[in-house]
């Protein structure tokens, strides 16, 4: 028994060694292959150092987490082995539930029935990114080579990103998170103030990867959070598998970049992101309340409305002025006035759960007639390649 537990521990001691020594080989190869590229390309020692120390840090932390084949794993998940049911309930433990509540999905679950293998294979492409308070995630004038899906963060208390600019009183403008140089002393750097906010649920950044195009603003963490990268050559590779959700990820990038915006045009004062966080709530509040009080004043004229022609009515030319007056007094207590308010209150809810249940109705044959136009598309399209 001796000679087996000795011949056990040996063989786990082996095991823990040769996979430390493959970490620092990885982690060693990426440094060696730098070192080679600031040889070449002549940079400082100092730039050289603190880039070589952040590279050491970020390969230790991607070697130290668990690696897989990407394409046996899209193979098995849309292989016969793994059941139908067992697909179906991977989403909800993704990422502790947190990427199927995400609006990258949503948005898609809003249009047409989302496929249950969809955020599985989204899961197999995406790579977790940890960002610091103040570290910017991409500049203006980047290339867009991902998008960002916000796992954890929120406005003011754990974390946020933020799209940034300078503030200016007719309205802000996009630009680059620029710091002092060596060259000029006198040159100082402009500080950014938030003008759109992003946490949990939310994603980023793929306006441009949609479209192609050089990044428009930039994105900076304004406190520790955490996303999800998804490659912009993985992201095409989604489109293609599922395709009616391309036009559906395409319109909602539009919509974005236009409330995107929409938010830098009112960028006129600089606000920290938790004061900015305030008004924005603020702001949704108020509209809101704005258009709570003009509904509840037409209800109140529309019923002031029916309480006349029902006065009108009770008080016609072949009624007697004692029963007119006496109608009056009556519809001028208290009582019967509440009562007559709930009764039609009462009624236009009901009008109003009718048009509820039609809208839904032409909500899913509009869906239904969508989801025919993608078959027959479909169909059109091997038709032409047959031919």
């Amino acid at each position: 028994v001796g000679t087996i537990v000795h011949s056990i521990i040996i063989s786990e001691v082996i095991q823990v060694v040769t996979s430390t020594d493959r970490k620092d080989a990885f982690i060693e190869k990426n440094a060696s292959l730098f070192d080679a590229f600031a040889s070449h390309v002549g940079l400082s020692e100092e730039t050289t150092r603190s880039a070589r120390d952040a590279l050491e840090e970020r390969s230790w932390d991607w070697v130290s987490s668990a690696s897989f084949d990407k394409e046996e794993m899209k193979s098995l998940l849309l292989s016969k082995y793994l059941p139908r049911e067992i697909v179906g309930m991977l989403p909800d433990g993704l990422y502790q539930g947190k990427l199927g509540q995400n609006l990258f999905l949503q948005v898609c679950s809003s249009s047409f029935p989302l496929p249950p293998r969809l955020p599985s294979l989204l899961a197999v492409h995406l790579m977790p990114a940890e960002f610091m308070s103040g570290e910017i995630a991409f500049q203006m004038h980047d290339f867009a080579f991902h998008l960002d899906v916000v796992l954890s963060g929120a406005f003011a208390f754990v974390g946020a990103f933020a799209f940034v600019g300078h503030p200016l009183p007719g309205g802000g403008i996009d630009t680059m998170d620029s710091a002092p140089t060596d060259n000029d002393s006198q040159q100082l750097s402009t500080p950014l103030f938030p003008y759109k906010l992003f946490g949990p649920k939310t994603y980023f950044g793929d306006f441009e990867v949609l479209h192609g195009l050089m990044r428009r603003a930039t994105m900076r963490c304004e406190s520790q959070g955490e996303t999800l990268l998804l490659k912009k050559h993985d992201f095409f590779e989604l489109m293609e598998e599922f395709p009616q959700f391309g036009d559906v990820w395409a319109s909602a990038a539009q919509h974005r970049e236009s409330l995107r915006k929409r938010a830098l045009s009112r960028l006129r004062h600089p606000h920290s992101y938790k004061a900015f966080a305030a008004i924005t709530i603020q702001r949704a509040y108020r509209a809101k309340q704005s258009r709570v009080v003009p509904r509840s004043s037409a209800m109140l004229e529309q019923l002031k409305l029916l309480a006349k022609s029902q006065n009108s009515s009770t008080s016609g030319p072949g009624s007697s002025s004692h029963s007119g007056h006496a109608s009056l007094r009556g519809m001028a207590t208290p009582e019967k006035s509440l009562s007559f308010v709930m009764g039609e209150v009462t009624r236009m809810s009901g009008v109003m759960g009718k048009l509820q249940i039609e809208m839904q109705q032409h909500n899913a044959d509009i869906t239904e007639v969508k989801e025919a136009l993608d078959v027959l598309l479909r169909k059109q399209e091997q038709g032409t390649r047959r031919c």
